[in-house]
């Protein structure tokens, strides 16, 4: 990219540059104009889909809670912020942290993709291989009811 660099104009520079700088943030910046939103939106959704596939495919610290929490999250469907105290969360709460990247998701190819790829499902799966069936439950209607609001 740097050979290339000098090639694309300075408002194609910025936009990049924002969308790599606001890539994984909690919140993206605030003032930004509906191109640079759309292309951070774009770069955000792919980096949750990336995670979404690579990250806690399988659980081996035999822990079966979710915390509190990021349960919470996933029931007011919204995105979880991982608290200090959590940096060392059980895996089942990592998966369920991982879960509620589809609640910040910005295009309906997203939802699409984790759909056909079976992305959260296969989450889901992992949970209910390790969790109680009443929880699992119901974290696989509110997840799959947004989907399809989203599809």
């Amino acid at each position: 990219l740097n050979k290339e660099y000098h090639l694309y104009p300075e408002i194609d520079k910025e936009i990049c540059i924002k969308a790599v700088r606001n890539h994984n943030k909690f919140k993206t910046e605030e003032n930004l104009t509906d191109r640079e939103r759309y292309f951070v939106n774009l770069v955000r959704d792919s980096d949750k889909i990336d995670i979404m596939v690579i990250q806690k495919n399988n659980v081996t610290d035999g822990e079966t809670e979710i915390l509190p929490n990021v349960l919470e999250s996933i029931r007011k469907r919204e995105q979880h912020k991982i608290l200090k105290e959590e940096l060392d969360m059980n895996e089942v709460s990592e998966i369920g942290t991982i879960i509620c990247f589809i609640f910040d998701l910005n295009f309906r190819e997203s939802f699409r993709i984790i759909k056909e790829r079976k992305l959260i499902e296969n989450k889901i799966k992992l949970l209910k291989e390790n969790c109680a069936k009443e929880t699992t439950d119901e974290i696989e209607e509110i997840v799959n009811s947004y989907i399809e609001s989203r599809i």
